[in-house]
């Protein structure tokens, strides 16, 4: 990711907040790998889980070209980890200045009874305007009267 015909034309800047003195922070997103019954060799499966994100080196591989945010504690923690100058991003320190502090801050999140229902909805609006059959904002618009009528078509009180 450093290497990349972007490097060096995006930066990273905190959220911006509805109320400085009381700031929120938010995270979409997680992965996680599972062995379920139906792996034939459970244990192999196991290791290949861990291989992708938790030993050492896929951990130090991710972290640094950007493709993962480790769980980590003792990288998130590590001076190495914070201290990083991301090339991607023209050397900012990220991890310091942005990723860090929104994890300390983060306390957790609540989705929605129809949040697979938005999900849907949303890339639905993304397709169209990929094609070119609607705006950004009329997608947008589109988006907040599906997500209200849903709602309501489940027994919420749209307010």
């Amino acid at each position: 990711m450093g290497a990349g015909k972007d490097k060096g034309k995006f930066a990273v800047a905190p959220l911006p907040q509805w109320d400085v003195a009381n700031p929120v922070s938010v995270n979409w997103g997680g992965s996680a790998f599972a062995v379920t019954s139906q792996a034939a060799d459970k244990a192999l499966a196991a290791k290949v889980a861990m291989g992708i994100y938790a030993d050492e080196a896929s951990l130090e591989d991710g972290w640094k070209t950007q493709t993962i945010f480790p769980l980590n504690q003792g990288v998130l923690k590590s001076d190495e980890f914070v201290n990083a100058k991301v090339e991607f991003f023209g050397g900012q320190t990220a991890n310091k200045d942005i990723y860090v502090p929104a994890e300390n801050a983060y306390k957790g999140a609540v989705y929605s009874p129809f949040t697979v229902y938005y999900y849907a909805q949303l890339q639905a609006q993304i397709v169209k305007i990929n094609a070119g059959e609607t705006t950004g904002a009329q997608a947008a618009t589109d988006l907040h009267n599906q997500i209200v009528e849903y709602a309501k078509s489940q027994g919420f009180t749209v307010r």
